[in-house]
């Protein structure tokens, strides 16, 4: 946790008779937090627990891998395992008998037989790992067996109790991040500033007090301030009090349910406010301003499509948010049954009265819970900004363990499957109304341009607000061959929705990608060396002398390569996307819906590369990309083709 506090003090323009315009000071305090719990450091402080983790790290799944042969694991512990202790024995009435087994173990299985076939129920003492005493006093003679009792670790029951225990340890750790920076600045303030802390004395208190200097204030310091005499009331004073909140918060998970499985979860929000205070004014007028994101999921609606042509791009999401805006009206006028217009509207004092102006339906208090609702798992009944509790989160997953089956072993050296998802909420600016006057937890009343009276309204005027969710990939898959041939294929979906209010629209942009990409290396690929026959000297000594070549000289290709240091690589990449893209524009008014953008694009790229030495690379590339127009009134089927070489020529001391 960090902390920092700045705390300044500006004198003030003083005038010839001795009087002041006030000062101006100014507090910022920037508050950070990180924390981190490492979960799985938790639990190992079990010993059971600790097992379970190095049972099922990957560092226990290679150390298994290694004792494989041919796919099977060897039987080194069967080898191991002793054979049981047999003996026959004579028991004695009045004594009892100590038995050296030899099995080096306390956990033993005893088992006693007549000469008829019998079991004899015997008693028994351990006195150490290779002897035991038995205690049955009687006359008869047995069969006795002392072998060691199976490993727990074998059992179903442990094996389950493991297997358990692993999956309710999928919360691996967790990170938070804080941070929290606030300015305040006041000008017309008339103490002046003091030897301690820039302080001065009056009162009986501090000006401007510790807590200021310090930064433990809000906005509320400016009214105290006023109203101990602080502040120059007076409309000379041309620049208001103004404030600013920037909060962040972070939060960052890794679970792992199963092996090989890995899921990195994330939350996110971030608020941005501004406000002007003018307090020489009665009341203080306040203006507001600011931006808002936070994570959300709008699985909901995720995959509704846009509709079709023939139907005029019909949505069933988007009329089931049409038919939500009277239930919606109908909820925010309640809040003000009962209510009296406040003072500051031109009926102060006198009984709400809807003939006088109703909830806008197509206001940002109506419009915005009903597309939250609608259209994602993220709403929050009757609120503009999701409160915290509604910070959902963002994910990506991977598995990597089918690489590890056996067929697949035999193909493949890792073998991926990936999916991510992320979807935030964003409301890009607001500010207040300039007429707003407040009511109750701001709600109240703004003056109706048309009309002159007060109308019910939220604090705020929002122009816009927008989902952003992307699914890359919805899936994925990420191969590389036993060869070192790479290979991705990947579906992506993304979707943009944005809600504007001044124009009452919604606008929807989607996208689907199809990706396809490969690659491979050749390493030591050298097709400008040439190929000599090599025949052996007759009368060498050994296959790993020199030998002559046809042509009289001795073999130097190969080894001269070799000895260069170098290794000549050739890179080929190849990729392959398939883009559907288009935005359909609704009207909310009309509820009629048309196409205004889209396209088709079809997208190859091949290169190649080749490292001729250190000095030189050649490479060569190939671009196709064709686009078909979802609106041919408008554009018309492009293709566009690129290809080249390129000559890389590298001076080096």
């Amino acid at each position: 946790m960090k902390y920092t506090a700045t705390y300044n003090w500006a004198r003030g323009t003083e005038l010839t008779d001795g009087t002041t315009m006030g000062h101006t000071i100014s507090t910022q305090r920037n508050a950070n937090g990180n924390g981190k719990i490492n979960f799985e450091t938790l639990y190992n402080h079990w010993g059971f627990l600790k097992d379970v983790n190095k049972k099922f790290s990957g560092s226990a799944s290679n150390a298994n891998a290694k004792k494989r042969v041919n796919g099977k694991l060897a039987a080194v512990a069967d080898k191991d395992k002793k054979k049981a202790f047999e003996k026959e024995i004579t028991l004695q009435a009045d004594t009892t008998q100590v038995i050296q087994h030899n099995q080096k173990t306390k956990k033993l299985r005893v088992t006693a037989i007549r000469q008829d076939g019998t079991r004899y129920p015997v008693r028994f003492k351990v006195i150490d790992q290779n002897k035991i005493e038995i205690l049955t006093q009687d006359t008869v003679k047995l069969k006795l067996t002392v072998a060691p009792k199976a490993p727990k670790e074998d059992k179903p029951a442990f094996k389950f109790a493991q297997a358990s225990a692993r999956f309710l340890m999928m919360l691996r750790n967790v990170s938070v991040s804080y941070r929290n920076t606030y300015n305040l600045a006041v000008p017309g303030f008339l103490p002046s500033v003091g030897d301690m802390l820039g302080q001065s004395k009056g009162g009986g208190s501090f000006r401007p007090g510790l807590d200021f200097a310090f930064g433990a204030v809000g906005d509320d310091y400016v009214t105290r301030s006023a109203d101990r005499g602080w502040l120059m009331m007076s409309d000379s004073i041309l620049t208001p009090a103004t404030s600013s909140l920037q909060e962040d918060i972070s939060v960052k998970a890794l679970v792992e349910p199963f092996r090989d499985v890995k899921i990195d979860i994330t939350f996110n929000r971030n608020t941005n406010s501004s406000h002007t205070m003018q307090y020489m004014y009665e009341g203080c007028p306040t203006t507001r301003t600011g931006s808002f994101t936070q994570t959300i999921i709008a699985f909901k609606s995720a995959f509704s499509g846009y509709g079709k042509v023939d139907d005029g791009y019909n949505n069933e999401t988007f009329n089931n948010f049409l038919s939500a805006l009277d239930s919606y009206q109908a909820q925010q006028q309640a809040r003000y049954a009962g209510a009296t217009y406040p003072v500051g509207t031109s009926l102060a004092g006198q009984p709400y009265d809807p003939a006088n102006g109703v909830v806008d339906k197509y206001g940002a208090e109506v419009m915005i819970p009903a597309f939250l609702n609608t259209y994602t798992n993220g709403g929050d009944g009757l609120n503009i900004f999701p409160s915290l509790r509604r910070m959902l989160p963002n994910w990506s997953f991977t598995y990597a363990g089918l690489s590890k089956l056996r067929r697949m072993k035999k193909v493949f050296k890792s073998f991926n499957l990936t999916h991510a998802y992320k979807s935030t909420y964003a409301v890009g600016s607001y500010n207040t109304f300039t007429s707003y006057v407040e009511y109750q937890g701001g709600y109240g009343f703004v003056q109706n341009v048309a009309t002159g009276m007060p109308a019910p309204s939220a604090m705020y005027d929002i122009s816009t607000v927008s989902v952003n969710e992307s699914f890359a990939p919805l899936i994925g898959l990420d191969m590389t061959f036993k060869n070192s041939m790479t290979m991705k294929v990947e579906y992506r979906k993304t979707r943009t929705l944005n809600l504007s209010l001044t124009s009452q629209q919604l606008t929807e942009n989607h996208s689907t990608d199809w990706v396809i990409g490969a690659g491979y290396k050749i390493a030591d690929f050298n097709p400008f060396q040439s190929k000599t026959k090599v025949r052996k000297a007759k009368g060498s000594r050994s296959s790993g002398d020199d030998e002559d070549s046809d042509d009289g000289t001795a073999s130097k290709g190969r080894g001269a390569a070799r000895s260069s240091g170098f290794a000549h690589s050739l890179n080929l990449r190849f990729d392959l996307t398939l883009r559907d893209q288009a935005t359909v524009q609704r009207n909310i008014l009309t509820a009629l819906s048309q196409a205004t953008t889209g396209q088709r694009a079809f997208t190859i790229s091949a290169q190649a590369e080749y490292a001729v030495s250190r000095m030189l690379t050649l490479a060569a590339f190939y671009d196709l990309k064709k686009d078909t127009p979802l609106l041919t009134s408008s554009s018309y089927p492009t293709i566009t083709q690129d290809f080249g070489f390129n000559i890389k020529f590298t001076l080096t001391r």
